[in-house]
Order: C-alpha cells, then structure tokens, then sequence
C-alpha cells in the first residue's frame, strides 16, 4: 500500500490533474506533462530521489505521449514470491506497476 500510495500521490495524480486543468482547445498529452515536470527522468532511471532510512525506488518504465508506466519497488521487504524478479533484478522483493493515461491511473501489485 505505501509503494502505491507514493506512487499515486507523489508523481502521477499530480501529472493527471494538470492534464485535466488544460484548456480543452489546446491540450497537451499526459506524457508531455510528465517530461515538463520531471525533465530528468529517463525511462530505467529510479526517478525517486533517496530518503534516509527508506528502501522504497520508482523506476520510470514506459514513457510515451499517450502513457507513463512506473514501477515502485521496496529493496528490503520481501513480497509474496520469494523467486519473483523484480525490476532492478532482485528477487523477491515487493514491487507494484502504475499506468498513467488520459483517462486515469491503473495499478498492479506485481509482489
């Protein structure tokens, strides 16, 4: 719940919601919404800047005009599958995906 919620708070309901503030006549995609608010971020790059004492990284997946696809993942709490491979290629640990498009945010928890 707190790789979502960061996630979903942290980057994309900011991205989705500048989206929809835009004038109708002229908009511009949710893509390009997210490069002009994180204009470092490179998909592969973890985008989350570090905090002491907290694991938790968000990889910049999938970035195109039409969609931002994330993937939080915790480095010291184990998920659910021991064996799974998460991301960065370690195993095991918690990870979730989220999918920004024009019409909302999708999640999975993938461990």
């Amino acid at each position: 719940g707190i790789i979502a919620s960061e996630l979903h708070t942290t980057y994309l309901i900011p991205v989705f919601e500048r989206y929809h503030q835009q004038d109708a006549r002229k908009k511009i995609s949710v893509g390009e919404i997210f490069k002009q608010m994180y204009p470092t971020a490179k998909v592969g790059d973890n985008i989350r800047m570090m905090v002491e004492y907290d694991s938790t990284m968000v990889f910049l997946t999938e970035l195109s005009n039409d969609r931002v696809t994330l993937v939080g993942q915790a480095a010291h709490f184990v998920g659910r599958d021991h064996f799974f491979e998460n991301h960065n290629g370690r195993l095991g640990m918690v990870q979730a995906r989220a999918l920004l498009t024009e019409k909302g945010v999708t999640y999975e928890q993938e461990n």
